[in-house]
């Protein structure tokens, strides 16, 4: 039932599209004054296969990132961190509190963003990191605020 309703929702979008009017405006300037109803049928039936191939095309796609992810093709980084309290004052020990990043998967990773982490009143931005390669993890300074 999913695929017949992605194929009604491409089919809609064609038919409501550039390239049906495209397609009326070239038949009214070519002489016609009505368009007759083979055409309109013709041109519904070729945008139903369209819409089949781009229903099709979608569930392809996210079968291949599925599989991939499976596979562990594509990289998965992980941001380990321990928060410890240096006494009791609540702030992080530099020496105490590693921060590593690492890359799972078969492949490495690249231009990897790390959003800013904030605990209590505390927080801690990142430098971007350019490449992280499998199996070798990276220890991370954070810019703490």
């Amino acid at each position: 039932m999913g695929f017949l309703v992605a194929v009604a929702k491409h089919w809609v979008v064609i038919m409501s599209g550039a390239v049906a009017e495209g397609i009326v405006v070239y038949l009214r300037l070519s002489g016609e004054r009505d368009i007759p109803n083979w055409s309109f049928w013709t041109i519904a039936l070729v945008f139903v296969f369209v819409a089949c191939w781009l229903a099709w095309n979608d569930e392809h796609r996210k079968r291949l990132i599925a599989e991939e992810d499976r596979d562990g093709r594509n990289p998965k980084v992980v941001l380990e961190y321990y928060w410890r309290r240096n006494g009791d004052n609540g702030i992080p020990d530099d020496d105490n509190t590693p921060i590593r990043l690492s890359v799972e998967g078969q492949e490495a990773a690249a231009n990897v963003q790390i959003q800013p982490i904030t605990r209590n009143d505390i927080g801690a931005s990142f430098e971007p990191v350019q490449k992280l390669e499998k199996r070798r993890p990276i220890n991370l300074h954070a810019n703490v605020a």
